[in-house]
């Protein structure tokens, strides 16, 4: 899920630079490419929602927490 949404903040990243709602200096180019980027997003958004909706229980861990104290819980928590 991390993966999706960092992909998605990119791509949000550059839709708002491009488009010229945020003034950048990696605004560079005005061009006729948001209404595009706005639907590839979406696309984007649709098909990745269905298939995390699609493969949800394939995507649960079958390992439980001991303990609130111990080694995988403190790597759990720190990421």
């Amino acid at each position: 899920m991390a993966g999706l949404l960092t992909f998605f903040l990119c791509i949000l990243g550059t839709l708002l630079t491009r488009s010229g709602v945020v003034s950048s200096v990696h605004a560079f180019a005005q061009s006729s490419i948001g209404n595009w980027f706005v639907g590839f997003l979406l696309l984007a958004v649709t098909v990745c929602l269905v298939a995390y909706v699609k493969n949800r229980d394939y995507l649960k861990s079958e390992n439980q927490l001991d303990s609130m104290i111990s080694r995988e819980s403190s790597f759990l928590f720190t990421t």
